[in-house]
Parts: structure tokens; sequence; C-alpha cells
């Protein structure tokens, strides 16, 4: 059995492994857990760090595969690495362990993609980002930002200045909200940070995705937000899995990979020549 200290240096190699990104999510998890050193833990940790020491490595072999195949490699070790945890998860839903796995799932897709495009933009997880910019006179000027932390966002890194003065910026291409469970007051309050995120960013695209859901799906209307789509990639609604884990589906990859391509669609649109005014004119269209 290894030490708790064998385990931090293992998970610091594979962290030191990613280039221009940050660092991904669950590891970022695992690794506060395990600087905790909690003794009677120590088998549970060497157990986990097992089991995710051999997903970090299938994700990060770069096995000369299109996307279809990466995105069905990383949804079935996911998959895999998941079901332990519906046995064997000693954490308490509020500690948040397991449900940073999903966004890392994400995080290594969206990686592939970037890296694919060699377009300058970088995966953030757990990140504030900015959905409200206020200028304001007092202290001969300043900026101000309202912040919404969001689970996972593909994003430019950028730089905004008021009278000299920089702040760091990011510009987001898309959002996304992850939860395990769904349910109504999280979607109106997901609903109204969304409206302000895109009166900043309209071309931002936004996307809710829950492992279950706890909504009504017979008398609302769940098209009538700004969200651009809202996805249960397990297929299944909160009830059905109650008090029997075992029950749960496994995580549909056709809509992992619908968000995949809907990534790939986004940063190639980014690289299109934007109209003119003049050319739109011709068209008959100016928006």
């Amino acid at each position: 059995m290894k030490s708790y200290e064998e385990l931090i240096e293992e998970l610091s190699k594979y962290d030191a492994t990613i280039v221009g990104q940050e660092l991904p999510p669950h590891s970022t998890n695992l690794m506060h857990q395990l600087n905790k050193k909690n003794a009677k833990n120590l088998r549970l940790f060497n157990d986990v760090c097992s089991r995710y020491f051999k997903f970090r490595k299938e994700v990060s072999d770069r096995k000369t595969e299109d996307l279809a195949e990466f995105v069905d490699r990383v949804v079935d070790k996911t998959n895999s690495y998941m079901d332990y945890f519906s046995t064997n998860n000693p954490f308490s839903h509020q500690q948040d362990f397991t449900s940073s796995i999903i966004p890392e799932m994400f995080y290594f897709i969206f990686s592939r993609i970037i890296e694919s495009t060699k377009i300058p933009l970088v995966v953030q997880a757990q990140n504030n980002l900015p959905i409200e910019c206020m200028f304001d006179l007092y202290g001969g000027g300043r900026l101000l930002f309202k912040n919404k932390r969001l689970d996972l966002s593909l994003c430019k890194k950028s730089k905004l200045a008021l009278d000299g003065v920089s702040h760091d910026f990011v510009i987001p291409m898309l959002a996304m909200e992850i939860k395990t469970n769904l349910d109504k007051n999280m979607l109106a309050g997901i609903e109204n940070s969304v409206s302000a995120l895109k009166r900043t960013f309209p071309n931002c695209m936004y996307f809710v995705v829950s492992e279950f859901a706890d909504l009504a799906t017979d008398k609302l209307n769940y098209a009538s937000t700004d969200i651009d789509e809202i996805y249960i990639i397990r297929n299944q609604k909160r009830a059905s899995v109650r008090g029997n884990k075992n029950s749960k589906n496994a995580i549909n990859k056709a809509l992992v990979m619908e968000l995949a391509l809907e990534a790939v669609s986004l940063l190639a649109s980014i690289s299109e020549e934007q109209l003119t005014l003049e050319k739109r004119m011709k068209l008959g269209k100016l928006i």
C-alpha cells in the first residue's frame, strides 16, 4: 500500500503533463483530499487513485483516433470510474468529490478539440466568469464585475483596461452548468444567470448538463429561456434511481458527442471571416 506522499507524487506527475491549460477539476479535488492525509482513508485512496490513474493514462494517451473514437473511449472510462463510487463513496454530497468527475470528462474532450484546432483558447473548470461589467466613476474610475462560478467554460483569456489599469478578463465561447440532479430551483437560478451572461456575451453558447432530472416533464416548457440546451446525460429521472444506485443508466455517448460537435462548430465559426455591413447589405441581411 502506498503512502499519501507517494500518491501525491504520482498524481503530480500526471498534472505536470498538462500544458497551456488549467488543471483538471477532479484531479484538483482528489489532490485536496490526499493532502488531508486522513490515516483511516489511506486504503480507500489507494484504491481510488489506482482507478483514477488508469483513467488519466487512457484519456491522455495520444492514440491516432478521430474525435468520435476519443469521445467513446473517454465516456467508457468515465462510466467505469464512476461505477466504483456507487458502492464505495465515503464522501457526503456536500464535499463534491464525485460531482467533479463529469466536468473532468468534458475537460479532456474540449482540451482535445482545442489542441486539434490550434485556436488559443483554454478550458476553465470551477472558475468565476464575469457575466456583467459595470463602469463606476468613484475613485477616479473603475471597473466592477459581477461574476458567476461555472463548472466548465471554453474561453479566451484577455485583458480589459480602464484609465491604464488592466484587469484579467475572459471571453467565454461556451459555458456549462453541470449537475448531478437538476431540479426546478436550480434551473430558476441558472435562467437568471444565463440571461445576464448573454447580455454581455451574446454569442456564448450555454448548456446545462445533468446526470438526472428532478423536474416535471409534463407541465413546463424549458425552451422559453436563454439556455441553449438542457442535457440529461443518463436519460433518467432522479426518482428512478433513488434508493438503488445500481439501476442508473450509463452516460449517453451520443449526447456527449453532440456537445463535442457543438464545440467543434463553435470554434469553426470564430475562424470564419466576419462580413462587413456592406457585404451583408448585398445579402439583404444585416445581422
